[in-house]
Protein backbone atom coordinates (compact mmCIF):
# COMPACT_ATOMS: atom_id res chain seq x y z
CA UNK A 1 0.00 0.00 0.00
CA UNK A 2 2.97 2.34 0.54
CA UNK A 3 3.47 2.52 -3.24
CA UNK A 4 0.00 3.98 -3.75
CA UNK A 5 -0.09 7.79 -3.40
CA UNK A 6 -2.60 9.23 -0.94
CA UNK A 7 -3.69 11.82 -3.47
CA UNK A 8 -3.92 11.03 -7.16
CA UNK A 9 -4.51 13.20 -10.19
CA UNK A 10 -3.10 13.80 -13.65
CA UNK A 11 0.00 15.59 -12.32
CA UNK A 12 1.46 12.49 -10.68
CA UNK A 13 0.87 10.49 -13.87
CA UNK A 14 2.33 13.11 -16.23
CA UNK A 15 6.04 12.31 -15.64
CA UNK A 16 5.36 8.64 -16.36
CA UNK A 17 3.45 9.53 -19.52
CA UNK A 18 6.46 11.54 -20.74
CA UNK A 19 8.75 8.62 -19.92
CA UNK A 20 6.84 6.32 -22.27
CA UNK A 21 7.51 8.63 -25.22
CA UNK A 22 11.13 9.05 -24.15
CA UNK A 23 11.72 5.31 -23.95
CA UNK A 24 10.00 4.68 -27.29
CA UNK A 25 12.16 7.35 -28.94
CA UNK A 26 15.32 5.78 -27.50
CA UNK A 27 14.31 2.35 -28.77
CA UNK A 28 13.75 3.88 -32.19
CA UNK A 29 17.16 5.50 -32.10
CA UNK A 30 18.79 2.19 -31.16
CA UNK A 31 16.97 0.44 -33.98
CA UNK A 32 18.19 2.98 -36.53
CA UNK A 33 21.81 2.51 -35.44
CA UNK A 34 21.65 -1.19 -34.53
CA UNK A 35 24.74 -3.21 -35.35
CA UNK A 36 23.20 -6.46 -34.14
CA UNK A 37 19.78 -8.05 -33.54
CA UNK A 38 17.99 -5.52 -35.72
CA UNK A 39 14.93 -7.73 -36.21
CA UNK A 40 14.42 -8.14 -32.47
CA UNK A 41 14.78 -4.38 -32.02
CA UNK A 42 12.16 -3.88 -34.74
CA UNK A 43 9.40 -5.98 -33.14
CA UNK A 44 10.06 -4.40 -29.75
CA UNK A 45 10.00 -0.92 -31.29
CA UNK A 46 6.54 -1.61 -32.73
CA UNK A 47 5.25 -2.46 -29.26
CA UNK A 48 6.86 0.59 -27.69
CA UNK A 49 5.41 2.86 -30.37
CA UNK A 50 1.93 1.38 -29.95
CA UNK A 51 2.18 2.01 -26.22
CA UNK A 52 3.32 5.58 -26.84
CA UNK A 53 0.38 6.23 -29.19
CA UNK A 54 -2.19 4.97 -26.68
CA UNK A 55 -0.61 6.87 -23.82
CA UNK A 56 -0.59 10.02 -25.94
CA UNK A 57 -4.34 9.60 -26.43
CA UNK A 58 -4.74 9.16 -22.71
CA UNK A 59 -2.92 12.44 -22.14
CA UNK A 60 -4.85 14.33 -24.82
CA UNK A 61 -8.17 13.08 -23.42
CA UNK A 62 -7.18 13.57 -19.79
CA UNK A 63 -10.39 15.47 -19.00
CA UNK A 64 -12.41 12.46 -20.10
CA UNK A 65 -10.28 10.16 -17.93
CA UNK A 66 -10.41 12.14 -14.71
CA UNK A 67 -11.93 9.13 -12.98
CA UNK A 68 -8.85 7.07 -13.94
CA UNK A 69 -6.26 9.63 -12.83
CA UNK A 70 -8.04 10.36 -9.54
CA UNK A 71 -8.12 6.71 -8.51
CA UNK A 72 -4.83 6.14 -6.68
CA UNK A 73 -5.05 2.38 -7.21
CA UNK A 74 -4.36 2.96 -10.91
CA UNK A 75 -1.00 4.61 -10.25
CA UNK A 76 1.04 1.43 -9.53
CA UNK A 77 -0.64 -0.26 -12.50
CA UNK A 78 0.43 2.53 -14.81
CA UNK A 79 3.88 2.74 -13.24
CA UNK A 80 4.35 -1.01 -13.77
CA UNK A 81 3.36 -0.58 -17.41
CA UNK A 82 5.95 2.18 -17.87
CA UNK A 83 8.61 0.08 -16.14
CA UNK A 84 8.13 -2.65 -18.73
CA UNK A 85 8.73 -0.11 -21.52
CA UNK A 86 11.89 1.02 -19.73
CA UNK A 87 13.06 -2.60 -19.45
CA UNK A 88 12.50 -3.05 -23.18
CA UNK A 89 14.53 0.09 -23.84
CA UNK A 90 17.44 -1.18 -21.71
CA UNK A 91 17.34 -4.58 -23.42
CA UNK A 92 17.41 -3.00 -26.89
CA UNK A 93 20.34 -0.78 -25.87
CA UNK A 94 22.24 -3.88 -24.74
CA UNK A 95 21.64 -6.17 -27.71
CA UNK A 96 21.96 -3.63 -30.51
CA UNK A 97 25.56 -2.54 -29.93
CA UNK A 98 29.00 -4.05 -29.37
CA UNK A 99 29.28 -3.17 -25.70
CA UNK A 100 26.09 -5.00 -24.81
CA UNK A 101 27.04 -7.97 -26.96
CA UNK A 102 30.17 -8.42 -24.85
CA UNK A 103 27.92 -8.82 -21.82
CA UNK A 104 25.64 -11.33 -23.54
CA UNK A 105 28.49 -13.31 -25.07
CA UNK A 106 29.53 -14.75 -21.72
CA UNK A 107 25.95 -15.82 -21.03
CA UNK A 108 25.00 -16.91 -24.54
CA UNK A 109 23.83 -20.54 -24.71
CA UNK A 110 24.23 -20.75 -20.92
CA UNK A 111 21.81 -22.63 -18.65
CA UNK A 112 20.16 -19.50 -17.29
CA UNK A 113 19.98 -16.17 -19.01
CA UNK A 114 20.07 -15.63 -22.79
CA UNK A 115 18.85 -13.12 -25.36
CA UNK A 116 15.96 -15.25 -26.57
CA UNK A 117 14.71 -15.98 -23.04
CA UNK A 118 14.91 -12.33 -22.11
CA UNK A 119 13.09 -11.39 -25.30
CA UNK A 120 10.15 -13.70 -24.63
CA UNK A 121 10.10 -12.66 -20.98
CA UNK A 122 9.74 -9.00 -21.97
CA UNK A 123 7.01 -9.84 -24.49
CA UNK A 124 5.09 -11.65 -21.75
CA UNK A 125 5.57 -8.76 -19.32
CA UNK A 126 4.41 -6.27 -21.94
CA UNK A 127 1.25 -8.22 -22.71
CA UNK A 128 0.43 -8.64 -19.03
CA UNK A 129 1.03 -4.95 -18.29
CA UNK A 130 -1.10 -3.77 -21.24
CA UNK A 131 -3.89 -6.14 -20.25
CA UNK A 132 -3.91 -4.83 -16.69
CA UNK A 133 -3.91 -1.24 -17.90
CA UNK A 134 -6.71 -1.93 -20.39
CA UNK A 135 -8.85 -3.36 -17.60
CA UNK A 136 -8.10 -0.36 -15.37
CA UNK A 137 -9.20 1.89 -18.23
CA UNK A 138 -12.42 -0.12 -18.54
CA UNK A 139 -11.47 -1.16 -22.10
CA UNK A 140 -11.81 2.42 -23.36
CA UNK A 141 -8.28 2.25 -24.75
CA UNK A 142 -7.23 -0.98 -26.38
CA UNK A 143 -3.67 -1.95 -27.21
CA UNK A 144 -4.19 -3.65 -30.54
CA UNK A 145 -2.09 -6.73 -31.21
CA UNK A 146 -1.37 -6.91 -34.96
CA UNK A 147 -2.22 -10.09 -36.81
CA UNK A 148 0.76 -12.35 -37.28
CA UNK A 149 2.63 -10.78 -34.37
CA UNK A 150 3.61 -14.13 -32.85
CA UNK A 151 4.96 -15.31 -36.20
CA UNK A 152 6.94 -12.09 -36.60
CA UNK A 153 8.33 -12.44 -33.06
CA UNK A 154 9.36 -16.03 -33.70
CA UNK A 155 10.96 -15.20 -37.04
CA UNK A 156 12.85 -12.23 -35.58
CA UNK A 157 14.34 -14.15 -32.68
CA UNK A 158 15.19 -17.20 -34.77
CA UNK A 159 16.89 -15.24 -37.55
CA UNK A 160 18.83 -12.99 -35.18
CA UNK A 161 19.90 -16.00 -33.09
CA UNK A 162 21.06 -17.79 -36.23
CA UNK A 163 23.08 -14.74 -37.18
CA UNK A 164 24.62 -14.64 -33.71
CA UNK A 165 25.37 -18.37 -33.83
CA UNK A 166 27.20 -17.95 -37.13
CA UNK A 167 28.98 -14.90 -35.79
CA UNK A 168 30.24 -16.65 -32.67
CA UNK A 169 31.23 -19.73 -34.68
CA UNK A 170 33.23 -17.47 -37.01
CA UNK A 171 35.01 -15.85 -34.07
CA UNK A 172 35.67 -19.17 -32.38
CA UNK A 173 36.87 -20.62 -35.67
CA UNK A 174 39.22 -17.71 -36.25
CA UNK A 175 40.70 -18.16 -32.78
CA UNK A 176 40.76 -21.98 -32.72
CA UNK A 177 44.38 -21.92 -33.88
CA UNK A 178 45.21 -20.53 -30.44
CA UNK A 179 42.90 -22.88 -28.50
CA UNK A 180 41.29 -19.73 -27.17
CA UNK A 181 38.74 -19.82 -24.35
CA UNK A 182 35.79 -17.46 -23.75
CA UNK A 183 37.60 -15.15 -21.27
CA UNK A 184 40.24 -14.46 -23.92
CA UNK A 185 37.60 -13.75 -26.57
CA UNK A 186 35.80 -11.45 -24.17
CA UNK A 187 39.08 -9.61 -23.62
CA UNK A 188 39.50 -9.20 -27.39
CA UNK A 189 35.93 -7.92 -27.72
CA UNK A 190 36.56 -5.37 -24.98
CA UNK A 191 39.81 -4.26 -26.58
CA UNK A 192 38.10 -3.85 -29.97
CA UNK A 193 35.30 -1.84 -28.40
CA UNK A 194 37.76 0.45 -26.59
CA UNK A 195 39.80 0.94 -29.76
CA UNK A 196 36.67 1.67 -31.78
CA UNK A 197 35.51 4.25 -29.25
CA UNK A 198 38.89 5.95 -29.31
CA UNK A 199 38.81 5.92 -33.10
CA UNK A 200 35.38 7.57 -33.17
CA UNK A 201 36.43 10.23 -30.67
CA UNK A 202 39.52 11.21 -32.65
CA UNK A 203 39.45 13.99 -35.26
CA UNK A 204 38.92 12.75 -38.81
CA UNK A 205 42.54 13.48 -39.72
CA UNK A 206 43.77 11.12 -36.99
CA UNK A 207 41.31 8.26 -37.53
CA UNK A 208 42.51 4.89 -38.72
CA UNK A 209 42.22 4.49 -42.51
CA UNK A 210 39.05 2.86 -43.83
CA UNK A 211 37.36 2.42 -40.46
CA UNK A 212 34.97 -0.54 -40.39
CA UNK A 213 31.70 -0.93 -38.47
CA UNK A 214 32.09 -1.81 -34.82
CA UNK A 215 32.54 -5.50 -34.11
CA UNK A 216 32.77 -6.45 -37.76
CA UNK A 217 33.93 -10.04 -38.25
CA UNK A 218 36.69 -8.87 -40.60
CA UNK A 219 38.13 -6.69 -37.89
CA UNK A 220 38.65 -9.64 -35.58
CA UNK A 221 40.05 -11.81 -38.36
CA UNK A 222 42.46 -9.09 -39.40
CA UNK A 223 43.67 -8.87 -35.83
CA UNK A 224 44.02 -12.55 -34.95
CA UNK A 225 43.98 -14.82 -38.04
CA UNK A 226 47.62 -15.78 -38.34
CA UNK A 227 47.14 -17.51 -41.66
CA UNK A 228 46.09 -14.31 -43.44
CA UNK A 229 47.68 -11.45 -41.54
CA UNK A 230 50.87 -10.57 -39.71
CA UNK A 231 50.56 -11.97 -36.20
CA UNK A 232 52.03 -8.87 -34.58
CA UNK A 233 48.57 -7.38 -34.15
CA UNK A 234 47.26 -10.64 -32.74
CA UNK A 235 50.04 -11.03 -30.23
CA UNK A 236 49.24 -7.59 -28.80
CA UNK A 237 45.77 -8.73 -27.75
CA UNK A 238 46.89 -12.11 -26.46
CA UNK A 239 49.95 -10.76 -24.67
CA UNK A 240 47.85 -8.18 -22.83
CA UNK A 241 45.40 -10.90 -21.85
CA UNK A 242 48.29 -13.10 -20.72
CA UNK A 243 49.69 -10.30 -18.60
CA UNK A 244 46.25 -9.98 -17.03
CA UNK A 245 46.50 -13.59 -15.83
CA UNK A 246 44.67 -15.55 -18.55
CA UNK A 247 46.41 -18.94 -18.71
CA UNK A 248 45.16 -19.84 -22.18
CA UNK A 249 46.41 -16.50 -23.51
CA UNK A 250 49.78 -17.27 -21.88
CA UNK A 251 49.84 -20.58 -23.77
CA UNK A 252 48.83 -18.90 -27.05
CA UNK A 253 51.52 -16.22 -26.76
CA UNK A 254 54.12 -18.75 -25.69
CA UNK A 255 53.37 -21.03 -28.63
CA UNK A 256 53.47 -18.09 -31.06
CA UNK A 257 56.90 -16.93 -29.87
CA UNK A 258 58.32 -20.42 -29.42
CA UNK A 259 57.40 -21.59 -32.93
CA UNK A 260 57.63 -18.20 -34.64
CA UNK A 261 54.05 -18.44 -35.88
CA UNK A 262 53.30 -15.07 -37.45
CA UNK A 263 55.87 -13.25 -35.32
CA UNK A 264 59.63 -13.17 -35.13
CA UNK A 265 60.67 -16.28 -33.26
CA UNK A 266 61.77 -15.65 -29.69
CA UNK A 267 62.16 -19.00 -27.94
CA UNK A 268 63.22 -17.41 -24.66
CA UNK A 269 60.03 -15.37 -24.50
CA UNK A 270 58.03 -18.38 -25.65
CA UNK A 271 59.43 -20.51 -22.84
CA UNK A 272 58.61 -17.75 -20.35
CA UNK A 273 54.91 -17.66 -21.25
CA UNK A 274 54.62 -21.44 -21.67
CA UNK A 275 56.05 -22.00 -18.20
CA UNK A 276 53.69 -19.41 -16.72
CA UNK A 277 50.72 -21.10 -18.34
CA UNK A 278 51.82 -24.58 -17.28
CA UNK A 279 52.38 -23.46 -13.69
CA UNK A 280 48.81 -22.14 -13.71
CA UNK A 281 47.62 -25.59 -14.78
CA UNK A 282 46.92 -24.93 -18.46
CA UNK A 283 46.84 -28.49 -19.88
CA UNK A 284 48.10 -27.73 -23.40
CA UNK A 285 50.97 -25.68 -22.01
CA UNK A 286 51.87 -28.55 -19.69
CA UNK A 287 51.88 -30.95 -22.66
CA UNK A 288 54.01 -28.60 -24.74
CA UNK A 289 56.51 -28.14 -21.92
CA UNK A 290 56.81 -31.93 -21.59
CA UNK A 291 57.15 -32.35 -25.38
CA UNK A 292 59.98 -29.84 -25.66
CA UNK A 293 61.47 -30.67 -22.23
CA UNK A 294 60.89 -27.20 -20.87
CA UNK A 295 61.60 -27.34 -17.12
CA UNK A 296 58.82 -26.32 -14.75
Amino acid sequence: MSNIPKQAGFKIFEPLIKDVRKYADKIGECYEHAEHNRRICSVLLKRANSAAVEVKSLRQLKNEYTWFFENSVNYPIFRGFVKVIENIQNFVIDISQLQGLIKYYNEYRGPGFSIDRKFYSLISEFEKATEELTIALQNRLVFVKPKGQKFEDKEAIERDMRDMEKYIETIEGATSFYSTDRPTLTYIFTELFDLSRKNIQQPASRMMPNPRPLFAVQTIQDAINMHKKDGREAVIYFERSADNGNSTAMYNVGKMYYNGNGVIQNMEKGVYYLRLAALKGQPEAIDMCKKYQIPL
